[in-house]
């Protein structure tokens, strides 16, 4: 069974947000809109979205094997969050299977975790830390600002872009590529793909490891 629903919350109501899916795609954009406005359609039943001490939780999740079945049925089954520009304390989402796509987050800390599908994040700013892993599927970070990128993958192509403190990406199978100014320290593994890093400076300091490919390392 799936189910629909539509829900606003004023931006004075919280100060993080959590949100944890089974098999859903989902949207978080960042722009022009007083009220966070969340639309979600086809998600599990039995899905919710509401303010508890201070932090927006959203969770659409399956309560079994039977229900996982039934959602795999439902291609269409997704959540567009949109939100007012706010600096959250912290971004939090956790994703079964289903590619994320987020644009415009601005948070002191965030975390972000998927088992299967692809992540899509364009213009975020952490100022803190933000910690990606996923299971299978490719991840594309572009114009990201902040502190430090922890990135961990199993099988995917890992491409980032922007201005960091420290760079740590992890890969089990996959290229990892990354354009931009880090100021710190670089930390790249691999274990099958190439890596190519273009960096805008020299950060602090350097390290690269692959079992199978090469790497590139360009100063411009």
């Amino acid at each position: 069974m799936s189910m629909s629903f539509e829900k606003d919350f004023l931006p004075e109501e919280f100060t993080a947000l959590k949100l944890t899916s089974s098999f859903v795609n989902v949207t978080v954009a960042c722009g022009d809109s007083k009220t966070a406005h969340l639309v979600c359609s086809n998600v599990p039943e039995g899905s919710f979205a509401e303010i508890q001490e201070g932090v927006l939780v959203i969770e659409m999740k399956d309560k079994g094997l039977l229900d996982r079945l039934k959602q795999l049925a439902v291609v269409d089954a997704k959540c567009r969050l949109e939100l007012p520009e706010k600096m959250l304390e912290s971004f939090t989402e956790i994703t079964g299977a289903g590619n994320s796509d987020l644009e415009g987050i601005c948070c002191a800390n965030a975390e972000i975790r998927s088992g299967a599908g692809n992540i899509v994040i364009n213009g975020m700013t952490v100022k803190e830390s933000i910690t990606l892993e996923t299971g299978a599927g490719n991840t594309d970070i572009t114009e990201i600002k902040g502190g430090s990128l922890r990135s961990k993958s199993g099988a995917g192509n890992v491409s980032v872009a922007g201005e960091l403190e420290a760079l740590a990406v992890k890969s089990g199978t996959g290229n990892v590529n990354f354009e931009g100014n880090v100021y710190g320290e670089v930390k790249v593994e691999g274990g099958i793909g190439n890596t190519t890093l273009t960096l805008h400076g020299k950060p602090e300091s350097i390290s690269t490891h692959t079992g199978i490919g090469k790497v590139d390392v360009n100063y411009i």
